[in-house]
């Protein structure tokens, strides 16, 4: 069974906020995938806590980067078995627990996906980052996740076999970009973006299995 990922994903950041949210365009099915990154500028040690309108359970973070001396903290959620929505029916807010600069949050619902094979974050200083992950089991969806406190992203391919989807912009520069819908072999993958100048950033990447195939990857309690 191929994943179906949107035409673009769902999206909200603000210049300085405690909370942001974000409405789901598409509509949900009974036993979709809902895919969450959030990420901050902030000195502190900030643990976002994750709530939607249809009360889905977001749990513990897949994965996370908190890096306090340069600022960056970024983790992803996912929802498996979520609950069906109509179209912008269903709102998905982060919470950090107080104000904190840039917060974001990008939420993608995919369909055709059964847990998860893994994650890895990376954060940077500097015009570039990469982050790689080698999945486990044949026939992931993998989606990497970019995030910028400054300038834009400017080369944003990731290599072969990766496809871009677009989103506005207005506080701060992000970026996703996904694999193949039909799967792709088991490997090593990595993801790279150029930023057009000297930046704080963060990424991420999470592997989606398959329905019906490969192993789940325990989720792991955000530090």
């Amino acid at each position: 069974m191929a994943f179906t990922v949107p035409s673009n994903y769902n999206q909200n950041q603000s210049a300085s906020a405690a909370t942001v949210s974000v409405a789901i365009a598409q509509a949900q099915a009974a036993g979709d995938t809902i895919v969450a990154f959030v990420a901050c500028g902030t000195g502190s040690a900030a643990v976002p806590t994750l709530s939607d309108t249809e009360l889905n359970n977001y749990g513990s973070a897949v994965g996370s980067i908190v890096d306090l001396g340069n600022n960056i903290v970024s983790y992803v959620f996912v929802v498996t078995n979520a609950k069906a929505a109509a179209a912008s029916a269903n709102t998905v807010q982060v919470n950090w627990g107080g104000t904190v600069f840039e917060p974001e949050i990008v939420v993608i619902p995919i369909k055709g996906a059964n847990g998860t094979d893994g994650a890895n974050f990376n954060d940077s200083v500097g015009t570039s980052i990469s982050t790689s992950l080698t999945t486990i089991a044949a026939g992931d969806l993998l989606i990497a996740y970019a995030y910028s406190t400054g300038g834009g992203f400017v080369n944003n391919t990731g290599g072969a076999g990766w496809t871009q989807l677009g989103v506005i912009t207005p506080v701060l520069e992000s970026y996703i970009q996904y694999t193949s819908t039909a799967g792709v072999p088991a490997g090593p993958y990595t993801a790279t973006c150029d930023a057009s100048g000297f930046n704080l950033n963060a990424q991420g990447i999470v592997a989606l299995k398959a329905a019906g195939g490969g192993i789940s990857v325990p989720f792991w309690a955000a530090p």
